[in-house]
């Protein structure tokens, strides 16, 4: 691990000293002649001995700017990824080349069955690439052992710039080890039977399990391909993840009566909705990052300055448009796309500035409006300027704007939708396998809600402390 520490450092020194009452003094050549004339002394008399004068302080330089913050960049990075498939990666390499003369990129593809253990054991042993994705790794761990770099330290995050509220759903400790390029929303819809029976206004995740009691003929649509009710489970339960699982402090609070009665609802939710959606819709749901999407917008109004569903239906399909579903506190979970890389700087690399200057870049206004990123940008400037370029080159784009669209009405809901987002559906990969398997485990009845609460329990604060 190398680290750069730039000292400056000023010693001068002065010294005077005095024999015998008399002052030595340097003596004086042609070229430095004495500042005044020495004094005559009369014999007999005691010399006159003049005031000291107060010594003079030096002045003090202003401090250097370390030198590495000023050289030109220059070098080559790599880039370890999970697979081959990392389209948007590509395009940010190749359009790098356009910016940069001096610093080259390269990917190192690692099968994604080995990618964490070839990660972390490359990492530990004070190796591996400059830059690696994330996703696929438990990257706390290697947080808690000082093995990332803190992007805060290279990049300026702000809230004008990036929708910082989903940046920040990644902060551990206080510190920004990684970032997600981009996410989607995690939405939810359903059929006409529960839009007509009462109007939506609030969606929690208590509201939604509620729902289940009590429309049990209601079909619910998610955003996403979930064909189960362990999936589901778990996407509700992330919602409120962190009432349950604290992973900066190290411990878990699972094995309790809140956790297992909704498991218990959770099944009846999967038991009695039916969770895949036909074709018709899923095309719909997959454009659900755009603003000119009106199918998607147009389910909402405002109250106020919140944007709430309205219960509208969408189009000539029986379905009642997409809603997000939030925890108590009015916060939205989103997926961050597996198909892009949520970067992480090695703490073993020598190129920071280099590592940071490319990640900067894939967030850029300019890399982010490139048509490889499959889902909502995280830049704010790019998310704008995407859905005007759309509507601009609606016809060219096959988009067909109904009629009295408002592109700048959409725009607000949909930043005030992205806006309340807080919550990744995948954080630890780790933690997610445990609730994974235990959720299906409790869902194909080979446990009880019980026993699957008390098992979690301990497997995740035993992860969570070894």
């Amino acid at each position: 691990m190398h680290k750069f520490l730039f000292i400056l450092s000023l010693a001068i020194v002065f010294a005077f000293s005095a024999c015998g009452g008399t002052a030595q003094t340097a003596t004086p050549d042609a070229a430095n002649p004495p500042s005044s004339p020495v004094a005559d002394i009369t014999p007999g008399e005691p010399p006159s001995v003049p005031a000291a004068e107060p010594p003079v302080e030096p002045p003090v330089e202003p401090p250097v700017e370390p030198a590495a913050t000023t050289a030109p960049l220059t070098g080559n990075i790599t880039v370890a990824v999970a697979g081959d498939y990392n389209r948007y990666l590509e395009a940010a390499v190749e359009s790098y080349k356009t910016v940069t003369k001096n610093v080259t990129v390269e990917i190192v593809e690692a099968d994604i069955r080995q990618y964490s253990q070839i990660i972390n054991t490359a990492v530990m042993s004070g190796g591996g690439e400059d830059i690696f994705d994330a996703s696929w790794l438990s990257w706390q761990k290697l947080a808690d052992r000082d093995k990332l770099a803190d992007l805060n330290e290279f990049i300026t995050f702000t809230d004008e710039a990036y929708y910082l509220n989903i940046m920040d759903a990644y902060l551990y400790n206080g510190k920004r080890y990684t970032v997600p390029i981009e996410f989607i929303f995690e939405a939810f819809g359903f059929t006409d039977a529960y839009r007509d029976a009462e109007p939506v206004t609030n969606l929690t995740t208590d509201s939604l399990l509620a729902l289940a009691e009590k429309y049990p003929d209601t079909k619910l649509f998610y955003s996403d391909y979930i064909s189960n009710g362990a999936l589901l489970a778990y996407r509700l339960m992330r919602l409120d993840f962190e009432s349950y699982i604290d992973i900066e402090n190290k411990k878990a609070d699972i094995n309790n009566e809140r956790f297992i009665s909704f498991l218990n609802k959770a099944q009846t939710l999967g038991e009695k909705i039916a969770l895949r959606p036909d074709e018709d819709i899923m095309l719909r749901m997959y454009d659900l990052w755009s603003p000119v999407n009106t199918a998607w917008v147009e389910s909402y109004a405002f109250e106020g300055e919140r944007a709430v569903p309205t219960g509208r239906k969408m189009g000539s399909i029986d379905y009642s448009g997409m809603f997000l579903i939030t925890n108590n506190d009015g916060e939205g979970s989103f997926e961050s796309a597996s198909l892009t890389i949520k970067p992480a700087i090695n703490a073993n690399s020598g190129q920071y500035r280099q590592a940071a200057d490319f990640i900067s870049y894939m967030l850029s206004t300019e890399m982010q409006m490139s048509p490889e990123l499959g889902s909502s940008p995280v830049n704010r400037k790019a998310a704008v300027t995407r859905a005007e370029e759309l509507v601009n080159n609606a016809d060219n784009n096959g988009i067909v704007l109904e009629e009295g669209f408002n592109l700048e009405r959409n725009l607000k809901i949909f930043d005030n939708l992205a806006g309340s987002l807080a919550i990744d559906s995948l954080y630890d990969i780790t933690i997610q396998d445990f609730i994974m398997e235990e959720l299906y485990s409790f869902f194909d009845g080979e446990q009880t809600a019980v026993q699957a609460a008390a098992n979690l329990h301990s497997r995740i604060n035993m992860y969570l402390n070894e």
